[in-house]
């Protein structure tokens, strides 16, 4: 677990999460502060102590051997990857708010409407400045 898998996730699951948790939300907040701060100060000593490129990946290698290392990069991998479809499955759930005042229908959020618009959203997006 590390900051990368955040990403601008964070900005729109904040809804969600207030939704779901209710009036437990401060405490899933606080919860996730307390892991993402002992999660930095963790990648801050490894930094410190192996200051090269790699990571988590680097810090399985140099601690339980080469496989360990290789599966730590290749879940980071698949994890950024998850974290992709997220935000765009998410970002679907908050375009039919403002799709569904103007047209009087959640067709967004009708199967497989949902997922075709967040592949488009995925292949759509540029990269670069």
């Amino acid at each position: 677990m590390g900051y990368a898998d955040i990403g601008a996730d964070i900005y729109i699951a904040i809804g969600l999460i207030a939704f779901y948790a209710g009036s437990a939300a401060p405490l899933a907040f606080l919860l996730a502060s307390i892991t993402y701060i002992i999660t930095g100060l963790c990648y801050a000593e490894l930094a410190s102590k192996y200051p090269v490129a790699g990571g988590a990946q680097f810090f399985s290698m140099k601690a339980f051997g080469n496989l360990h290392g290789f599966l730590a990069g290749w879940g980071l991998l698949l994890d950024y990857t998850i974290n992709i479809a997220l935000f765009s499955l998410a970002s679907v759930g908050y375009l039919n708010y403002i799709v569904q005042p103007l047209f009087h229908t959640n067709v967004l959020l009708r199967s497989p409407n949902y997922g075709i618009i967040a592949i488009i959203m995925i292949l759509g997006r540029q990269s670069g400045p």
